[in-house]
């Protein structure tokens, strides 16, 4: 959704990758992302700060734990 500025104020989005879906929603408003994920393997939902966009290795061990952000 734009405002009036044409500047963003919320994002969603929903990819579906069988067996998988992926849901992306972000918001200028609380300046947050969250990622849900529901597959195979189960569902789980994560949340992080817009800016830690600005840090992969950050957001790797968040979305996939300290051992795949350290290879």
């Amino acid at each position: 959704m734009l405002d009036a500025g044409m500047d963003w104020q919320s994002v969603n989005t929903t990819i579906d990758l069988p067996p998988s879906t992926w849901e992306f929603t972000a918001s200028a408003t609380n300046r947050m992302l969250t990622v849900k994920h529901d597959g195979v393997l189960g569902q789980w939902e994560r949340t992080t700060p817009l800016g830690e966009l600005r840090n992969p290795v950050a957001l790797a061990e968040q979305f996939a734990g300290p051992l795949v952000a350290r290879c």
